[in-house]
């Protein structure tokens, strides 16, 4: 296990449909040549999904990125190799051939950040007056009541018809105003 450096994350490319057998030989491989240590998680993003299928309600896991792994490694030529090396991957997501690490920013949206304290500030305060930009209340301007860092979600309060109402909207649904 590499000590003089962190252990960071990575995408992986791999062929659609076959994510979860690539992260099965890739734990094989390292195994196999006791290299296992030097990975330390492998996961394929999914999110639980409710589907009907004739008639009948059903939760399933569905892949957020297909074609895609993550991966958490202490980065060395041999691993990288290594990995490469194994059926169904096609590439590590980067440039110059060799693997770009995730930015803070970007484990958090992924959800495999350590913790989103200290990692993400959040670009908005509760009372800001914010501008909503995507759905059905686009043009709404309303006031920021609740911020829920883990979603990433938001709570405005909007004026419609002289009536105040909250609405629970994604942070990239609105813009600061002012």
């Amino acid at each position: 296990m590499s000590t003089e450096q962190e252990a960071k994350w990575y995408i992986l490319q791999t062929h659609s449909g076959h994510e979860n057998a690539v992260v099965s030989n890739i734990v094989k491989v390292l195994g196999n040549r006791k290299m296992d240590k030097e990975v330390l998680k492998i996961e394929v993003p999914t999110q639980k999904v409710t589907e009907i299928k004739n008639g009948k309600k059903r939760e399933v896991l569905k892949k957020i990125y297909p074609g895609y792994i993550l991966i958490n490694m202490y980065l060395n030529d041999k691993v990288c190799h290594l990995i490469r090396s194994v059926r169904g991957v096609v590439c590590f997501a980067g440039g110059d051939g060799r693997p770009i690490p995730l930015t803070q920013e970007e484990e958090f949206k992924l959800g495999v950040a350590k913790s989103f304290e200290n990692r993400y500030d959040a670009p908005y305060k509760v009372s800001d007056s914010v501008k909503i930009i995507d759905g059905p209340l686009e043009g709404y301007v309303g006031t920021l009541t609740e911020i829920n860092m883990e979603k990433e979600q938001l709570k405005v309060s909007v004026s419609i018809f002289n009536r105040e109402t909250s609405v629970e909207l994604s942070m990239d649904s609105v813009i600061p105003l002012g």
